[in-house]
């Protein structure tokens, strides 16, 4: 996890080059997802492994997994973190939802952080500023059973405290 700022010869950021602690707003999103990459501890470790081992990345496209699904292969909005999480960004501005397909699975998908359950298939995710759409394979609980109740408690953090990660209107 890394704060990318402006390059040191780049003019003094601006608004739309904002940083973690630009607002008290930006810090305590920027602490809760901190806290939701230190969740993955055990998950991330494990992909690190696989990295060495087998030479896959641990952000990958989701071929590496789904190559049989033709949906799949000309995508380019979607990514994987391993097998387990799909993260389909945001990547328009003022967008409030993103298109997402879910391959099938033998694994059911569940949506983070409510995890309620998703079904494959293409659906329109919620997604406004601030809430990712973040997909998690079921199956992932019972492989990772700390970080993943490490994320359903992040999860519920995140939804009861959700009005103090709102910008206010027209930022």
């Amino acid at each position: 996890m890394k704060n990318h700022g402006a390059a040191p010869d780049a003019a003094a950021p601006g608004p739309e080059e904002a940083q973690a602690l630009s607002s008290n707003i930006s810090a305590r999103h920027f602490g809760a997802f901190a806290r939701v990459h230190a969740s993955l501890c055990d998950y991330r470790h494990a992909l690190m492994e696989e990295t060495e081992t087998r030479g896959l990345p641990i952000t990958r496209h989701p071929m590496f997994h789904y190559s049989h699904d033709e949906h799949i292969r000309d995508m380019v909005s979607q990514v994987m973190l391993g097998p387990d999480i799909l993260v389909a960004p945001v990547l328009f501005p003022g967008a409030t939802s993103v298109e997402v397909y879910l391959p099938e699975d033998p694994d059911k998908w569940v949506r983070w952080p409510s995890m309620a359950e998703a079904r494959p298939g293409n659906l329109v995710a919620e997604a406004p500023f601030g809430e990712p759409a973040v997909f998690i394979r079921a199956g992932f609980r019972t492989r990772f059973p700390s970080s993943w109740q490490a994320l359903e408690r992040e999860g519920k953090f995140l939804i009861k405290n959700a009005a103090q990660f709102k910008c206010p209107a027209g930022r």
